[in-house]
Parts: structure tokens; C-alpha cells; sequence
């Protein structure tokens, strides 16, 4: 019983690593610098990320990309589609492989790719 305990804790724990936003989609949130995030389940969610140096592999849809901070790398895989993007900050880079779909908003300087 102290196991099935555990779980249940770890799982509800969990839980707060991402929420929904208003259309029901997954919400997956990160505040962190200097790292990697590969974003490729078959489920299309909406991402945000805040922070500085950081490496975003986007390889699946995303409903809403928000992105937030400076020296960010993200990477486009071959089809990947965006639905909605907004970029706020600066020095921020969107590398495209192949064809794939993303129109941002973007405020701030030296952002390019978006």
C-alpha cells in the first residue's frame, strides 16, 4: 500500500509540469536556461518557453508557440507545422529543415528565422 501511495503522489506531482490552455490542448511550460527540449509526441500542444541559451527541437505540431527570452535556438523538423507563435525578447534563432509552417509575432531585436 505505501507504494500505491507513492505513485499516486508522483503522478498528481506531475501533473504540474503542464496544464491546458483555453481550447483543452496540452499546455507544456518551461522557465530554465542553458537546455536542450525536444518537444515529438503525436498529440499537438501548445509550448511555452522562458529563458535564455536554450536549444528547442520542435518535432511535431504545436498549437501555440510562445517563446520568451534571449539566445534561444529553435529547430523546425521537415513538416513540422505552428499554428501560432509569439517570440519576445532578443538574439533568438528559428532553424527550418525542409518545409514546414510557422508565422510568428515578434518583438524584439535580432530574432530571425521566425
Amino acid at each position: 500500500m505505501k507504494n500505491a501511495s507513492f505513485v499516486i503522489f508522483f503522478s498528481v506531482a506531475l501533473m504540474g509540469c503542464g496544464g491546458s490552455d483555453s481550447g483543452g490542448r496540452p499546455l507544456f511550460q518551461h522557465v530554465t536556461s542553458s537546455s536542450t527540449i525536444t518537444y515529438n509526441n503525436d498529440t499537438v500542444h501548445d509550448v511555452q518557453i522562458t529563458g535564455s541559451g536554450n536549444t528547442i527541437n520542435l518535432e511535431t505540431d504545436v498549437g501555440h508557440f510562445q517563446l520568451d527570452g534571449s539566445n534561444n535556438l529553435v529547430n523546425l523538423s521537415e513538416g513540422v507545422s505552428v499554428e501560432s507563435c509569439d517570440v519576445t525578447g532578443s538574439d533568438n534563432t528559428a532553424q527550418r529543415e525542409g518545409n514546414n509552417s510557422m508565422n510568428c509575432s515578434v518583438v524584439g531585436s535580432g530574432n530571425q528565422g521566425f
